[in-house]
């Protein structure tokens, strides 16, 4: 056999093992059990398979909210699957979803740097580090294409074709109808890269000379200049090259850390993501994709929620491990890294430090920095690394490894399903509280009380609710100055204000409460005769309020 059989056959091998082993870590990461927002979603796909997008809340006791559906599109996709298949179908679908993500990853790897067995390990790492975070959300969706998003990036400014720059307004168009939160997100991206290209053009003006140096030589072909002149123009001419050669010689013999590099394709690049700008239009939710993320941020939501506070990195491991790694391979001396990923990485760190839900962008996006680091790490002293690691492919203990590897990864996943294995955790949700109020509570002359954590669940059950997930409905950024709900909720929550003057405001007749919850504890301690408890079991009580209007 010769040698380009035997690689063929290897890679075959190869792809067919590293499948394997993605599809293993998808399976063993993606959690059984279910997070609130997945509960609305299906709710509102389902009400927009029904009524279409009518920009309004269906599913509050509050009258004429305006609600934006942010990630409509998700929301559809995930009620067309639970209708066929229940939670199963859902459940299924975060695993696919997962093993494309791993997919998307290892070829983003492939893409800046050919190196299979790297881009395998480092595929196999950061998904597991990314272990919190998959889970059946619009975000999961939105991991895949900013992923995919980075691959054509780098693959434009390798080569330009029309081809990347169709797909890249098309992932514009999905993440502003799967999750037009994080669609400005999308054009940060860009960012990095025409940065780098900027600072070497600036770089070699400044250091290069390269445009005195053709203003020079206009002149000099100039029919008008007289011989002084032309004299003069020579002399300043020699200089420059001088200097640039001393410059260049200089450069050769040191190694730089930071590398910075023009690129031809730029140009085409900035026009691909100015294209992209009016992308964001081509949604049935009208102009929510541009102003969505900054109505959020200057809210006062990011404020309660604990996935936009500020991270604590002592309670994410992952987080400080990649941090870490990073500044460890940006200190070794033999490694170096473009501008464009040290300022994505820079930024990544940056976003997850000031908000939690960002450290899976920084953990997923920034391991592209962290693979390049290694690779010219790795291959500073030899480039044919390469080739020689093609060698390791025709080993079966190589094989072996990987398939080990995966499973050790997997094992407390694994592990975890076996405890759990229900897709609906009761301690959290009020599945027996809902049994009753569907069987006892007449929905249509009632307004719950409820708590923020379990409200989709209820609309889920098809109970009208307080408050749920969707934090930003309950805001005056979205719907009016009037509307404080979501600062009235928190104020209750949080024992800032007594319990009777929230539920007398907005003639509260029911109240459904966790065991645990600071006004559940101020309930149970007063006694209140207005309040008739109708139902308790071990993690939640209703109550019904008895002077309501």
């Amino acid at each position: 056999m010769n040698d380009n059989k035997l690689s063929l056959k290897y890679n075959i091998i190869f792809s067919f093992v590293c499948i394997l082993c993605f599809a293993i870590i998808a399976i063993a990461i993606t959690p059984i059990e279910f997070q609130n927002d997945t509960f609305y979603t299906i709710k509102i796909g389902e009400h927009i398979q029904n009524n279409g997008i009518d920009m309004k809340d269906a599913f509050s006791w509050h009258e004429g909210l305006s609600y934006s559906y942010p990630h409509w599109l998700y929301d559809l996709i995930t009620y067309k699957i639970y209708n066929v298949l229940g939670f199963k179908g859902i459940y299924l679908f975060t695993i696919i979803l997962c093993f494309i993500l791993a997919i998307s990853l290892y070829y983003t790897y492939l893409t800046i740097y050919n190196n299979k067995p790297l881009s395998f390990l480092l595929t196999i790492l950061t998904i597991t580090f990314l272990t919190n975070f998959i889970t059946a959300r619009a975000q999961l969706v939105t991991y895949i294409l900013f992923v995919l998003t980075i691959c054509l990036i780098e693959k434009i400014l390798k080569k330009k074709k029309i081809i990347y720059g169709i797909l890249l307004f098309l992932i514009s168009i999905l993440i502003a109808n799967l999750h037009s939160a994080v669609w400005p997100f999308f054009f940060v991206l860009f960012l990095p890269f025409i940065v780098e290209h900027l600072f070497a053009t600036i770089h070699d003006n400044i250091f290069l000379y390269s445009s005195r140096e053709k203003r020079i030589i206009k002149k000099l072909n100039s029919k008008k200049i007289t011989d002084n002149k032309a004299k003069k123009l020579q002399e300043e001419l020699a200089f420059i090259t001088k200097a640039r050669n001393e410059y260049n010689d200089n450069a050769k013999k040191r190694t730089p850390k930071i590398i910075t590099r023009k690129n031809n394709n730029i140009l085409f690049l900035i026009f691909i993501m100015i294209i992209c700008c009016f992308s964001g239009f081509l949604t049935p939710i009208g102009d929510t994709p541009y102003y969505y993320l900054a109505k959020t941020m200057l809210g006062t939501t990011t404020q309660h929620i604990l996935e936009h506070l500020p991270t604590v990195l002592i309670n994410n491991p992952f987080a400080i491990i990649t941090i870490l790694f990073f500044v460890i391979l940006l200190v070794i001396r033999k490694s170096t890294i473009r501008l464009s990923h040290l300022l994505l990485m820079m930024g990544l760190i940056t976003l997850s430090l000031l908000s939690t839900r960002q450290i899976s962008l920084m953990i997923l996006l920034g391991s592209i920095p962290i693979y390049e680091l290694l690779i010219n790490w790795i291959t500073a002293d030899n480039t044919d690394i390469e080739k020689n690691s093609n060698k390791i492919f025709t080993k079966p203990l190589f094989y072996f490894s990987m398939l080990y590897l995966t499973m050790c990864l997997s094992s407390l996943g694994i592990a975890d399903k076996a405890e759990n294995c229900n897709y609906i955790n009761e301690s959290d949700y009020p599945v027996k509280a809902c049994d009753y109020i569907v069987e006892n509570v007449d929905l249509k002359n009632c307004r719950f009380f409820n708590e923020y954590n379990y409200g989709s669940y209820m609309i889920y059950r098809n109970i009208p609710v307080f408050i749920d997930s969707r934090a930003d409905l309950y805001t005056p950024e979205f719907n009016g100055e009037e509307i404080n709900i979501f600062d009235d909720y928190t104020k209750l929550n949080e024992g800032a204000i007594y319990y009777e003057d929230i539920f007398t405001k907005y003639n509260i007749t029911h109240v459904i409460l966790k065991n645990d919850s600071i006004a559940n504890v101020y309930l149970s301690a007063s006694n209140d005769t207005n309040y008739n408890k109708l139902y308790s079991d071990e993690y939640f009580t209703i109550y019904e309020r008895l002077n309501k209007k």
